[in-house]
């Protein structure tokens, strides 16, 4: 598998977490936001991917680091998804679509606003984001030849 298909195989594990879905009421999507979303939603995106090596070969495992982005359209908002995302995601183990994650970890946070696009819109038509990169190890089932 490549790190995209972990990119998706995470979103259908936060997809079977009711107090994800609940909270990112406006969906979960990898890569970039929709025209017009919904909110608060949620981007994830693969920032790097390094197989691991152990006695010069290459094993099964995987290093990706994800940046999960959580917009909405307040500071309390965007914040509250990205702490419910923490308590499912930080230290998880177990399945996550065709993948297995062995140990994912929370790296760093960044918060940041995003002004409306059109200088003559009011502040609350900009949007508040909550970013946090996750370090997971994940195995790689092997290609069938």
């Amino acid at each position: 598998m490549t790190a995209g298909d972990i990119s998706t195989n995470l979103r259908t594990y936060l997809l079977t977490v009711s107090a994800v879905t609940t909270q990112a009421s406006g969906g979960i999507f990898p890569d970039v936001l929709p025209q017009n979303p919904s909110f608060p939603a949620v981007v994830i995106r693969v920032i790097s991917s390094t197989p691991q090596h152990a006695l010069g070969q290459t094993t099964q495992l995987k290093m990706t680091r994800f940046q999960v982005d959580c917009y909405a359209q307040t500071r309390l908002a965007a914040n509250a998804t990205s702490e419910v995302i923490r308590k499912n995601l930080d230290h998880y183990s177990g399945a996550a679509g065709d993948d297995t994650i062995d140990v994912s970890l929370t790296e760093t946070d960044r918060y940041d606003y995003e002004p409306p696009k059109d200088a003559g819109d009011s502040r609350s038509s900009g949007r508040y984001l909550a970013s946090t990169e996750y370090l997971i190890v994940h195995d790689v089932p092997a290609v069938s030849t």
